[in-house]
């Protein structure tokens, strides 16, 4: 994690002054309300962050997460009442069913090793943003016991896999938004994403 505030904060120089890293797990509290940050199997520091309101309330604000059944297991939200959801929704259609995002990264590794029990002298690429999509890498590199950079520099092939030519995602598809929903039982379900227009906006609460 100290690595990780380090990166961070180096990529925004001109605001560290705004900057407050907390821990994941931990309760702060920021002028009376209390806040919690919980991780949100999305990119690196990415986390739900839930608020405690003093009149009681307690507000609860995704930012971009892939819902899991390890978050069932979180006792903070085991054992709070959200009043006010805050729900990533950018695939918060019935049409967006897709695996695992484990189910995925083992069918990724599948196809690496195959790869390279054929062809040994092989660079592995994983398209990625600047942030994001490091589980692709990071479940292959811990399956092969190394490192996808080498200094070596010698090569006969190259196995390219782009994250979106996979049914991978760092984002929650429909089916794991429902089982989220239903978790929680939240009084009031305000979604984030592709809400442009009430059209939109009435047919994501239709969902839950």
């Amino acid at each position: 994690m100290d690595k990780l505030k380090e990166a961070v904060t180096s990529e925004t120089f001109d605001f560290r002054c705004f900057i407050c890293p907390l821990e994941l797990g931990t309760e702060y509290n920021l002028k009376g309300i209390k806040v919690t940050l919980l991780d949100a199997n999305h990119c690196p520091g990415a986390a739900l962050i839930h608020f405690r309101l003093p009149n009681g309330q307690s507000y609860l604000h995704t930012g971009d997460f892939r819902a899991s059944k390890l978050m069932q297991s979180y006792p903070l939200l085991a054992s709070q009442r959200i009043n006010i959801f805050y729900l990533d929704t950018t695939y918060c259609n019935p049409k967006y069913r897709f695996p695992s995002k484990e189910d995925v990264l083992e069918f990724v590794v599948g196809v690496t090793r195959r790869y390279l029990n054929n062809h040994p002298k092989t660079i592995v690429v994983v398209g990625a943003y600047i942030i994001g999509k490091e589980h692709v890498y990071l479940a292959i590199s811990k399956a092969l016991g190394r490192y996808l950079t080498s200094q070596d520099g010698h090569y006969t092939s190259m196995l390219a896999f782009r994250p979106t030519g996979v049914p991978y995602s760092e984002h929650s598809s429909f089916t794991e938004l429902q089982e989220f929903v239903q978790f929680l039982r939240p009084e009031k379900i305000i979604p984030t994403v592709n809400v442009g227009n009430a059209v939109n906006r009435g047919k994501m609460q239709s969902h839950f």
